[in-house]
């Protein structure tokens, strides 16, 4: 199940973002996520932050990030997340955000994150996704609703 992807809103310029979320799983088998992709982006790459001394640095995962068993995993600002390199559009608060996120069992599963505001910390959005009809997806096509990964 993925929970609440959100993203923030960037300025005019910036050619990077983020896209945060909960991942649960509710299975006796353990998955890991091991990609991602956007057409609003030229580059989707799993990230993390590592600390080098003194310092957080954010560095691409290597082998994708485990969903653990009945449990679940947090992308948030300051540790996972998904970085979307090369923005082809500023992110615009109130909009959308397409993404598949491919996993090692699952396969692809196609999500929207919401965009919030520039200095949103994402514990408001969950409320403003329920009111934006155009968030539901076809299930015939394969994507899947916000909050049902399986």
């Amino acid at each position: 199940m993925i929970v609440h992807p959100w993203s923030r809103a960037t300025a005019p310029s910036q050619k990077v973002g983020a896209v945060f979320m909960e991942i649960k799983s509710s299975t006796g088998k353990a998955d890991r996520l091991i990609g991602a992709s956007s057409p609003d982006a030229d580059i989707t790459e799993l990230h993390g932050h590592i600390r080098e001394g003194d310092i957080m640095r954010m560095r691409r995962v290597e082998g994708g990030i485990e969903v653990p068993a009945k449990g679940s995993v947090k992308l948030a600002p300051g540790g996972f997340h998904v970085m979307l390199i090369g923005l082809k559009a500023p992110l615009l608060e109130e909009t959308t955000i397409p993404l598949t996120l491919t996993f090692e069992h699952a396969g692809p599963v196609e999500i929207e994150a919401v965009v919030e505001s520039a200095g949103s910390s994402g514990s408001s959005g969950a409320e403003k996704m329920e009111k934006m009809d155009h968030m539901k997806m076809d299930h015939k096509k394969g994507s899947m609703p916000h909050g049902a990964f399986r």
